[in-house]
């Protein structure tokens, strides 16, 4: 049985996996499969991993509503075999899923 502490430390687990690979990617150790990716789209997509992790962090998961669906642009526009594309989406996922957890009241 999963609760609710697994899910949120997955969903901090994941987002901080997607976060450290978005800044190494800044910081020189760069995913090749996005060189064609505007870096302002990375850096807004590191600013709601961010948020993410506030909201999870700050219980305020209301205020983290409105990010569940930032994977379906790593979806839409990103090469399908990007490192980071992937961590993004997964992050959004794990987001997801603690969030409607939360959402519905399922402590246990």
């Amino acid at each position: 049985m999963v609760t609710t502490i697994d899910k949120k430390t997955k969903a901090l687990d994941t987002i901080n996996k997607a976060i450290n690979r978005s800044n190494d990617h800044f910081a020189g150790d760069v995913d090749t499969v996005i060189r064609s990716i505007p870096l302002t789209h990375l850096k807004q997509l590191l600013k709601s991993l961010y948020e993410m992790k506030h909201s999870i962090e700050t219980n305020n998961l209301k205020q983290g509503e409105s990010l569940i669906g930032i994977g379906k642009i790593i979806v839409d526009s990103w090469p399908y075999d990007s490192e980071i594309g992937n961590l993004i989406i997964n992050a959004s996922h794990e987001f997801k899923a603690y969030i409607i957890r939360e959402s519905n009241g399922v402590k246990r």
